[in-house]
């Protein structure tokens, strides 16, 4: 049987290339050993799961396209920022993506007011 997880360094060396990111800033950013990111690049070691997620975060990329190559279904339709955002924001408790929703819903009104304002005063 094939492991469907042979690829992962090739991924990972990709996105440091994309990214311009070398394998020493890489370990710094995710406190992976050099010696961890060496085997996980030359696939000879997968990761561990927290370390495929520090590496996600680091490479700004998801835990599903490390290990898969998979896209999210949101990739194409949302930008990077508003990934992670979504993906935060599931990981929160309901209080506080209560809370989270209150804020935004009052930035959002005080943006289209302004934005109506500015409108206005122009015509």
């Amino acid at each position: 049987m094939q492991n469907k997880f042979e690829d992962v360094g090739t991924r990972i060396s990709f996105r440091l290339k994309e990214l311009n990111i070398t394998q020493r800033q890489l370990c710094d950013r995710t406190g992976i050993s050099a010696n961890g990111i060496s085997q996980y690049v030359r696939n000879i070691r997968v990761p561990d799961t927290f370390s495929v997620y520090k590496l996600s975060i680091a490479l700004n990329t998801t835990i599903e396209w490390i290990l898969t190559g998979k896209q999210s279904e949101l990739q194409g339709f949302l930008n990077r920022d508003e990934q992670e955002l979504i993906e935060k924001f599931r990981k929160m408790d309901d209080r506080d993506k209560l809370d989270l929703l209150d804020n935004a819903r009052v930035k959002v009104d005080r943006h289209l007011k302004e934005q109506a304002g500015r409108e206005l005063s122009h015509n």
